[in-house]
């Protein structure tokens, strides 16, 4: 089943695409990107301005990925399980958990495939955090996270698995989007440079012009709290994929 489609505000509209996704507006403007309180390539806090883009509001599914593999535009994932479940990917229990297994090539082209992209690293710190303030998590930092949040672990019965998609109503961004903390990694466009912020356009920052691992954002199940702040940045080899990395794409407006 689709996840109900939560409405935003009128300055963050959601809108469903011609594929039937729902996604969400995050306007043009400034925000901080970075933090003081994380690892060395965090460092330093620097102001990104970006144009307006549409975020997915969910990670990509299942089934949706599938819809992508029977068109012949996407390859099925290298691996059909997860990591306690045999039978995950094809099995329709599973149809409305994130899509894993994928890597980098593999979720371009799904969002190729939608007339989209994956998110620049700055586009993704946008839509996690928004753009008034410095929050360490999507939903702010006057609450410290635990197993309602999002799901991620670290904490006393939180799951060693992934979860359907948008499970938690408490964890949403400012964008109203889901899972920006935990259930999978998140990959988005970027080659990983631990010292890229020092040197960053301010105008939409694309990410070094090459490297060794491609960016992963959001933390997964499997990480504890610190892997789950807006600001952490996550890298891996991108012809892998794994029980914990997924995606989401953007369009232009």
């Amino acid at each position: 089943a689709t996840p109900e489609v939560v409405e935003a505000t009128t300055a963050s509209p959601v809108i469903t695409d011609d594929f039937g996704v729902p996604m969400a507006l995050v306007d043009a403007g400034s925000f901080l990107m970075g933090s003081t309180r994380g690892a060395r390539d965090e460092m330093p806090v620097h102001t990104v301005q970006l144009d307006a883009f549409y975020i997915d509001q969910y990670e990509v599914t299942n089934a949706r990925y599938a819809d992508c593999v029977t068109a012949g535009a996407c390859t099925s994932p290298l691996d059909t399980r997860s990591t306690t479940h045999a039978s995950y990917y094809g099995n329709p229990d599973f149809d409305n958990y994130p899509v894993i297994y994928v890597s980098w090539p593999m979720a371009q082209a799904y969002c190729e495939w939608r007339g989209g992209r994956l998110p620049t690293e700055a586009e993704w710190e946008k839509a996690a955090r928004g753009s008034a303030d410095e929050r360490t998590f999507p939903w702010g930092d006057d609450v410290q996270p635990d197993c309602s949040f999002g799901n991620f672990s670290g904490f006393a019965g939180c799951l060693a698995d992934v979860v359907a998609v948008g499970s938690y109503e408490k964890g949403i961004s400012p964008y109203l989007l889901y899972d920006m903390a935990g259930n999978v990694w998140e990959w988005v466009s970027d080659w990983y440079g631990e010292l890229y912020y020092k040197d960053s356009p301010e105008q939409n920052p694309n990410g070094p012009k090459n490297g060794v691992h491609r960016v992963m954002r959001g933390g997964a199940f499997k990480m504890g709290v610190m892997s789950v702040r807006v600001t952490t940045r996550g890298r891996n080899l991108p012809n892998k994929g794994y029980d914990y990395t997924g995606f989401r794409c953007v369009k232009l407006p």
